[in-house]
Parts: structure tokens; sequence; C-alpha cells
């Protein structure tokens, strides 16, 4: 059975027009409501084929929530990618019991949630339910974008990561560290000369150093503080711990927490996807979560994060 995570993202909508971002929140208007409604008329009566991405796409269900501050939009999708010919195997006899060709899908249910603030705001957030390595993320932002595209619509669905200090604070202090990597992006021309490099001819390719410490039991507890002030902007990378005749411009930390690993890229935290395993908080049905402990999941942690960010 697949683990079930989410993902959560921020997101706005932009007017192409005069490239502002409009209120999300309930107003006269009422514009992202009303293409929330569109978004549903078009995609809930039968299947749309995203040929460019080879999968398919259909609302089965939307249900609209009205927390203390904010509404929350919850969505039970169906998809599934075709393109490629497979056999479905009995796991316990071994034999074939079925062959699909490449024009069928293999469908499976996801939920995503939309929160947003009830007071004025520009910015909401998105929850994306993934199962294993299978998500929507994609055909969602596609499927939505035809719909700001449509009935003289001229708006662009903008969706960001978010980083909320609890998450990266998740990992340094309930997480194990496997790995520390220092990495150097510009080898020194005459240390590269030695080793025969030809340094500064691909740009793209450009060769770095790594120092690698495995096992780095205690670099956390006693460089704790200093990567917090980093992440403060109130120390410079390169000065949050001395490597001895190695100057470095960038540090990865590896770690496992609950059974995964993640990879922390101090100098690019802007690019990590908040994704949190929440299969021990559901009931499932068939190996996929049952609506209403999917619901719940949605609801708390999109207060959460709401909360986090500020937007409520």
């Amino acid at each position: 059975m697949p683990n079930i995570s989410i993902s959560i993202y921020s997101f706005s909508l932009q007017d192409r027009r005069n490239n502002e971002y409009i209120n999300l929140s309930e107003n006269d208007d009422n514009v992202f409501q009303n293409i929330i409604n569109q978004f549903y008329n078009n995609f809930s009566d039968e299947y749309n084929n995203n040929e460019n991405l080879e999968k398919i796409f259909k609302i089965e269900e939307h249900n609209e929530h009205r927390e203390d501050e904010f509404n929350l939009n919850v969505f039970k999708i169906k998809s599934g990618r075709y393109g490629v010919s497979s056999e479905i195997v009995n796991t316990d006899t071994g034999e074939v019991a079925y062959t699909r060709d490449e024009t069928q899908a293999d469908v499976m249910p996801f939920y995503l949630s939309i929160a947003i603030p009830i007071n004025e705001s520009d910015t909401g957030l998105i929850i994306f339910q993934n199962s294993g390595v299978y998500g929507i993320k994609t055909i969602f932002k596609q499927s939505f974008q035809q719909v700001c595209n449509e009935n003289n619509n001229e708006y662009s669905l903008i969706i960001r990561n978010v980083l909320p200090a609890e998450y990266i604070e998740r990992f340094l202090n309930g997480g194990i560290l496997k790995k520390v990597r220092f990495i150097r992006n510009n080898i020194p021309r005459d240390r590269g000369e030695r080793i025969g490099l030809n340094l500064g001819v691909d740009i793209n390719n450009a060769a770095y150093e790594e120092y690698v410490i495995h096992k780095p039991v205690g670099f956390i507890r006693n460089t704790g503080r200093r990567i917090q002030e980093f992440m403060n902007r109130q120390r410079a990378i390169n000065d949050i711990v001395h490597v001895d005749h190695f100057e470095y411009d960038n540090i990865k930390l590896e770690f496992t927490l609950g059974g995964r690993n993640k990879t922390l890229n101090l100098s690019n935290l802007e690019d990590v996807v908040v994704t949190e395993d929440v299969t021990d908080e559901l009931m499932l049905e068939g190996g996929h979560p049952e609506i209403n402990s999917i619901t719940t999941v949605l609801t708390v942690n999109s207060r959460l994060y709401l909360e986090s960010m500020g937007l409520i």
C-alpha cells in the first residue's frame, strides 16, 4: 500500500490586464468563487483528456466548508495516465488477469483543497493529496488555468512553495541527520589543472567539489542556533561552520524523519516543497483515503499553514 501524503502550496490569481493580484475573499465581484464554480461545471460531467500529459481528469465531488476564519473547497478528483500498455497480474496466482492497452488509463481518486481567508487577502492555500509517487498538481494547474482563460477571463494562477519555519525546525529538532555535504561551486584553477580538469569550458556542466561528513552526530545540536541565524538572514551560509582548507558556498543536510528521506538545500530553501505523510491519520478504503478522514486532515492542515503564514 502506498503512503498517502499531502503537498502544500500558496497561490494567487493575477489579472493579466494590469498584473495585479485579485482579492480572493468574498466581495461584490466574487471573481475567484465564480471561477471555482466554473471549474467544477467544466470538469464534473465527463473525463477531460489532456493529450499533452497523456492523462485524463474529472471532478467527482465538490464540497464547500466555512470555518471560523477561512472558506475551504474540497474536491475529489479522478485522474490517471495512459499511453503505455501493461499487464495486470494476480499476485496470488501469478497469472495475467488483464492486459491494458495504451489507450486505457489507470484511474485513481485524489483529493485537493483550496482554502481562502475570510478577511481580504490575495493569497490562499492549496493542498494536494498524493498516493505514493502519484499526484495531480500539474494536471490540476493546467485544467484550472483553462477556466481562467475562458469567458473573457484574463487571469493567471500562480502557485508557490510555502516554507513555514516550523517545517524546517521539525527536521532540525526531530530528524536523524545522516549526512552533511559542504559544496564549493568554483574549484580553484591551480587545483583543477593539477587533477586534469578543463575548468570554465562549459558553465552548465561546471565541476564542483564536496566535503562530506557521514553520521554527523552532534552537528545539529552544536550548530543549530547558527543555522537558524542563517535562515533568519542574520548570518552568511559560509559562516555557519569553519572547515579547514575548504571554502564552501552551500550546505546540504540529508535527514531521515518518519521513515522518509529529505535533503535540505540551505541555499535554496525556497525550492523545498512542504510534504507531510498523513497515512496514519486516515481511514483507507481500497488503499485510498476515506472522504471524511481526508477532509479532516485537509481542514486541520489548512488552518495550521494559514496561521503560520500569517493569513488568518
